[in-house]
């Protein structure tokens, strides 16, 4: 053993909630969740193909109120169902993505529907 013992883990080290503001160092969110059944339902009523894993709407909330303050940009080059933006828009922060699928954007599109300056263009 090359060790003095000072770092020695036992089994649910790590496991137990602990006070402070650094979260728990693993996050537990749920795949399904209100916001992406309604992404969901809305671009597949509209014909367009859903993503198939978006991300947990509050899982990318909690990350950007704990990682960012509002008004700093957040960047997603892949993003989906646009689960970032959304959850952008709901922390004061501003947002970039793009993303290759068309049909991907276009569904994601109808979750800004209800957002002050929100215009669709779609062209053939």
């Amino acid at each position: 053993v090359n060790s003095d013992g000072a770092y020695r883990k036992y089994p649910g080290s790590y496991g137990n909630v602990t006070a402070g503001k650094i979260p728990r160092n693993i996050l537990q969110y749920g795949h399904a969740c209100a916001r992406q059944r309604d992404y969901k339902k809305i671009a597949e009523a509209n014909g367009w193909k859903a993503h198939g894993a978006p991300m947990p709407y509050k899982m990318v909330k909690f990350l950007l109120e704990f990682l960012t303050t509002p008004g700093q940009l957040v960047v997603d080059p892949m993003a989906g169902s646009a689960t970032l933006a959304d959850a952008a828009e709901d922390t004061g922060n501003r947002w970039l993505i793009t993303e290759r699928i068309l049909q991907y954007v276009i569904g994601s599109s109808y979750r800004f529907e209800h957002r002050p300056g929100f215009e669709r263009y779609l062209t053939n």
